[in-house]
């Protein structure tokens, strides 16, 4: 009787710390504002004439792009201090 006593104990321990093992993906979510990106050409209904190549900005082919680099590569490190090697999902 001791013995399935112990076989049922170490079955139900067991099982346990099988179950126990279960693995959890984290994910990460970033946000990042937008709303200011604005090509070189005007769009029509649009207030957008400051960046033009004769705005007051200045704004044109060059300046939109090297924007767009810069804000790939800070889209593209948004949390992996948190993630490493993962990053945002989302």
């Amino acid at each position: 009787m001791k013995k399935y006593l112990f076989f049922l104990m170490f079955t139900v321990l067991f099982g346990a710390k099988v179950n126990a093992q279960k693995k959890f993906s984290v994910y990460g979510v970033g946000f990042y504002n937008q709303e200011n990106l604005f090509d070189y050409t005007h769009d029509e209904g649009k207030n957008d004439m400051a960046f033009t190549p004769n705005g007051s900005y200045k704004w044109n082919k060059m300046k939109y792009e090297s924007k767009l680099r810069n804000m790939s590569k800070v889209l593209a490190e948004m949390g992996t201090d948190v993630l490493p090697n993962v990053g945002c999902a989302l």
